[in-house]
């Protein structure tokens, strides 16, 4: 059984002003880098559907696009596979989206026996089931940046 020493009133819970302070400037350092995070997780995944998606005219390729809590943040280019980040990262993100807004995209993704001279079917969900660790990676990259795990952020 624990008892309560005996500390001078003046000294009883010193500090803990600073100590919040500091836990709350870590949460919001945790937010920042998770919406962060979560932004590298998309732009990834953008670049590598759009490296995998096929290509007649390079229209499906530039029609990739990832959101954030709904507000643009990067686009697929085409024919030659690329990115180009169009918009900031909100401070607090929860919700990325990744797609392909050209209106053949999702036949394209789903019919497994088309040929394609280049690219694949599946471009898009073949990222997020054979990449899996590299996404993890780039998560936990990011926080540890954020926290101080290797002094950069």
């Amino acid at each position: 059984m624990g008892y309560r020493m005996n500390i001078p009133s003046g000294e009883y819970l010193a500090g803990l002003e600073e100590a919040t302070q500091g836990l709350q400037e870590f949460v919001d350092n945790m937010e920042s880098g998770g919406a962060q995070g979560l932004a590298d997780i998309a732009l990834y995944i953008l670049g590598e559907a759009v490296q995998r998606a096929p290509v007649d005219n390079g229209d499906l390729r530039g029609s990739g696009y990832v959101t954030l809590d709904g507000a643009p943040y990067a686009k697929g280019v085409g024919p030659e596979p690329g990115t180009v980040i169009t918009g900031p990262v909100p401070e607090i993100a929860t919700l990325a989206e990744v797609g392909f807004s050209e209106k053949y995209a999702a036949d394209q993704h789903e019919q497994t026996g088309y040929s394609h001279r280049e690219g694949r079917s599946k471009y898009l969900e073949s990222v997020i089931v054979d990449d899996q660790g590299e996404l993890q990676r780039i998560l936990i990259e990011r926080l540890l940046r954020v926290m101080g795990g290797d002094g950069s952020d």
